[in-house]
């Protein structure tokens, strides 16, 4: 490590602190290795080595606290090492995050233990060759207590708040980027079901006077994909443990029957689906509508417009003496149909 060092011309004073505790501080823990035998069953030499990730983790630390150090090619060759790895340690991780958080680390404060008294102390600052700004805290006999590093890029993260859309209805942190961005692509698909938007593709496969699209297993699979979003935003009202379609992509179930629910203007404004139930008792064989899901801003409707969605007497009347599955309130509500 020393040697390492050296080659980036740094003179690591190691009578002042030797790399055991250099390494100590970091967090990293020295390994023993051995030379290989000349033949089986002969003697090894044996010394205290770091592992390569640890070596790279220790380059990147002492970069963060100042030292003219680019330890980007040893940075690539480890994230290119561990790049099929589906875990990684916590020095490879800092090697993965290097190219994007470098010159950008929050401030690092190391000093000598217990806390500073800085009321008597001295305060001097200076600024390194590579940018960085380091504030020294002296005592009264001048002798360095603590040490503050500043990145030259970094910046104060914006206050992590806690926080749920009052459009989608999505839990995620103001001021986390990656739960920021998590949030703008789920917003998007959500809206798409609760504000849906006029499709010419619907004029196609929309039934003639029926306002509404029959969806089967071998229905195209952007259908799928719309009847899949119902059905999400069905368990994610009503809370239930998994979504009651297939995939995205499609549900195989080859006794399905799903309903996708059109307006005049070619719009879809909710869904339901129908399955094969064979209950192998007394009672025979019937389709059972599973669940059904209404945009909640067509919910509490006048009937003619109810009638209009395809949610009327014609889907009633062809699907009628069939085994309504639970839950069937917000169906029967709608249909005032509590005998069904």
């Amino acid at each position: 490590m020393e040697d390492l060092l050296f080659a980036y011309g740094i003179n690591w004073p190691s009578y002042a602190l030797p790399m055991e505790r250099l390494a100590e501080c970091f967090g990293v823990q020295l390994t023993r290795s051995y030379s290989r035998p000349t033949v089986r069953g002969g003697a090894s030499l044996g010394f205290r080595s770091v592992a390569r990730p640890d070596a790279v983790h220790m380059l990147i630390e002492l970069k963060r606290l100042g030292l003219p150090i680019e330890p980007r090619s040893l940075v690539t060759a480890l994230v290119d090492h561990v790049a099929d790895a589906r875990t990684l340690s916590a020095s490879e991780l800092s090697a993965y995050w290097y190219r994007s958080q470098r010159d950008k680390w929050p401030p690092r404060t190391i000093g000598s233990e217990g806390r500073t008294n800085r009321s008597n102390a001295i305060r001097e600052t200076h600024r390194t060759a590579t940018g960085y700004t380091v504030e020294f805290w002296r005592d009264a006999d001048r002798i360095p207590r603590e040490m503050t590093v500043r990145a030259p890029r970094y910046r104060r993260p914006r206050r992590q708040i806690d926080a749920t859309c009052p459009e989608c209805a999505f839990e995620y942190t103001q001021g986390d980027p990656d739960s920021s961005a998590a949030h703008r692509r789920e917003h998007r698909v959500r809206m798409s079901v609760l504000a849906p938007r006029a499709n010419r593709r619907i004029q196609a496969v929309c039934e003639p006077d029926t306002g509404r699209v029959r969806v089967t297993a071998r229905s195209p699979v952007w259908l799928h994909r719309e009847m899949y979003e119902r059905a999400r935003a069905f368990k994610r009202e009503f809370r239930y443990d998994f979504v009651k379609w297939g995939s995205g992509r499609r549900d195989d179930d080859p006794m399905v029957q799903g309903f996708l629910f059109v307006t005049p203007d070619d719009r879809f404004t909710g869904a339901c689906a129908f399955r094969w139930r064979d209950f192998s008792t007394d009672a025979p064989a019937r389709w059972g509508l599973q669940w059904i899901w209404i945009s909640p801003a067509f919910r509490r409707q006048e009937l003619s417009i109810v009638t209009g969605l395809g949610f009327g007497p014609s889907l009633a009347i062809s699907w009628s003496r069939h085994r309504l599955r639970p839950p069937w309130t917000l169906f029967s509500v709608l249909m005032g149909m509590r005998d069904y």
